[in-house]
């Protein structure tokens, strides 16, 4: 949220982003690197980034989603229900050509009409650090979205415009989507 309780356009995160940027180049010695390449450190390391951590690895995934989690002081987090998200990326994969291997941020002026309404990109960046191959990592990346009034709200349940099938819910789409995993006892390892 924005100092005024409106939450941040694109704009402001852009605006938020080259803020953090600047200070990681001349903080932490950044200065010799690729913007993506500060943010992909950056989120390594707890920043706030828009790049969202992924695995190509479904083993690995699941494992985040279900370790045990610490606060920052070393006590436990109550344990949440992890959840498994599948992307597809086809034909939408990030190369570090000139654009979005450069200096500056590569979402300063957008990318494409579809960087807020469109589906997100994914980047697999170099190996950074020895983290990112062991996991088998990659980052999805957007715009903030901008949907207008009835878009993104329903799911067709049919290809089409839904008005033959009709549309899910959300709560169906979560019915059909989730599998629910539990273990008898916190005491048992795999």
């Amino acid at each position: 949220m924005t100092a005024n309780g409106v939450p941040p356009d694109e704009d402001d995160l852009v605006r938020f982003e080259n803020n953090i940027l600047l200070a990681a180049r001349k903080q932490w010695r950044f200065d010799n690197m690729g913007a993506l390449e500060v943010m992909a450190h950056l989120q390594h390391y707890g920043g706030p980034t828009r790049l969202l951590d992924v695995s190509f690895n479904p083993l690995v995934a699941l494992w985040f989603a279900v370790e045990q989690k610490y606060d920052s002081g070393g006590t436990k987090i109550p344990d949440k229900h992890g959840r498994l998200f599948v992307f597809d990326v086809t034909n939408r994969q990030i190369d570090l050509d000139q654009r979005w291997g450069g200096y500056a941020l590569p979402w300063n002026t957008r990318p494409s009409e579809n960087w807020r309404q469109g589906l997100p990109m994914l980047w697999r960046p170099p190996s950074y650090n020895d983290r990112i191959p062991a996991q088998n990592s990659a980052f999805l990346v957007g715009g903030v979205p901008q949907v207008s009034p009835g878009q993104n709200a329903k799911y067709r349940k049919a290809p089409g415009d839904g008005s033959a099938a009709g549309n899910w819910t959300i709560d169906e789409v979560r019915r059909s989507t989730s599998v629910t995993v539990s273990m008898n006892s916190q005491d048992r390892r795999l």
